[in-house]
């Protein structure tokens, strides 16, 4: 009956993973895909920052350009926008993105932001994935767990997609999108930066992003060091035992349940493992997840050093293995890079 219960509950994680990998690999590589498509088949124009328009919280910069095909002189608003006014200064120059059949539809070449979260996305779904996979297939209880997952899912998308028969065509599908672009900022008028920096709520919106730099400058310091030393630390124990450890055949003797720090379970997988000189060790895998990795029984591969086997004995997951170091290197690596941009901005203010 347990092995039961725990092969349905596997069975349902494993789903859930897979779906979770599918959803995060369509969104990233959408994501992703847009922003090499427009890097690659877009042309390249130098623009000029001529305002802003503001809608709701967030600050659109109005470019003006001169389109290359005609000559002709082309004002469009940028399709994404944020809260802040750092680096919207009117005539500033900026490269942009654009094609020539729909000029008022633009990007700023030096922004990489969707392409990031593509970036992430995708390595969510590899990591989901890989987690779902990691026994090298799929039992027919997490198909039929999908297959109702899927049902679920096609239902609600048969619902709210229009008969094919009642679809547009791509040109007034471009042409629609193209007016709904247009009406989004008719009666939005066109600020300057200088003008909203010296309205009461642009001095208030100034003063709140410097206090908030101020706070945030030394955090992302001390997080890229922080998350940095600690993806060295644990890259360089990883090197160690990959480069000097031995590696035995081991079995799961179990699991050992936790709280985790925001609720809920953590399991740990309890193994045992023979070293070349037939003492037996057992230890608890360093690795824990909400839904159990392995189950008693499961055979594995255990690295360890061979002259403290209990202490540092791990279950090889092979490329895995390096997870918690990469980890942390990435995260750092985004914390450096909001660092680096922060005070480039910094100065820019300084020097105004």
């Amino acid at each position: 009956m347990f092995d039961l219960a725990f092969d349905a509950m596997s069975s349902f994680h494993q789903a859930g993973f897979l779906l979770g990998a599918g959803v995060c690999l369509l969104l990233g590589g959408a994501l992703f895909g847009n922003a090499v498509y427009w890097r690659t088949k877009a042309q390249r124009v130098e623009g000029t920052i001529i305002g802003i328009r503001k809608k709701g919280q967030y600050h659109y910069n109005v470019y003006s350009y001169i389109m290359p095909t005609t000559g002709e002189t082309v004002e469009a608003t940028a399709s994404s926008g944020s809260t802040s006014l750092n680096g919207r200064e009117t005539g500033r120059m900026v490269e942009l993105m654009v094609f020539p059949d729909r000029p008022d539809d633009v990007n700023a070449s030096g922004s990489y932001i969707l392409s990031i979260i593509g970036l992430f996305l995708l390595g969510m779904g590899a990591v989901f994935g890989g987690i779902a996979l990691k026994d090298g297939g799929i039992p027919p209880m997490t198909w039929g767990v999908m297959a109702v997952f899927a049902l679920f899912i096609g239902l609600k998308i048969k619902s709210a997609v229009k008969p094919r028969d009642q679809w547009e065509h791509k040109d007034a599908f471009r042409a629609r999108m193209a007016e709904k672009r247009q009406k989004k900022w008719d009666n939005i008028p066109i600020q300057t930066l200088e003008s909203l920096s010296t309205s009461p709520t642009g001095k208030k919106l100034r003063a709140q992003e410097k206090k908030n730099r101020r706070i945030a400058i030394p955090i992302l310091f001390l997080l890229t060091l922080g998350l940095g030393g600690g993806g060295v630390y644990m890259g360089q124990k990883m090197y160690t035992l990959e480069t000097q450890g031995l590696r035995a055949d081991g079995v799961v003797t179990g699991l050992k349940s936790q709280s985790g720090s925001e609720g809920g379970t953590v399991y740990y997988a309890l193994a045992k493992f023979k070293d070349t000189e037939g003492r037996v060790y057992k230890f608890k895998d360093h690795i824990g997840s909400s839904s159990p990795l392995n189950k008693r029984g499961d055979d594995v591969t255990v690295l360890y050093l061979i002259e403290d086997p209990k202490e540092t004995a791990i279950i090889d997951r092979g490329i895995w293995n390096w997870a918690i170091s990469g980890g942390l290197l990435l995260f750092a690596l985004f914390c450096f890079l909001g660092l680096m941009s922060m005070l480039r901005q910094k100065r820019r203010d300084e020097t105004v």
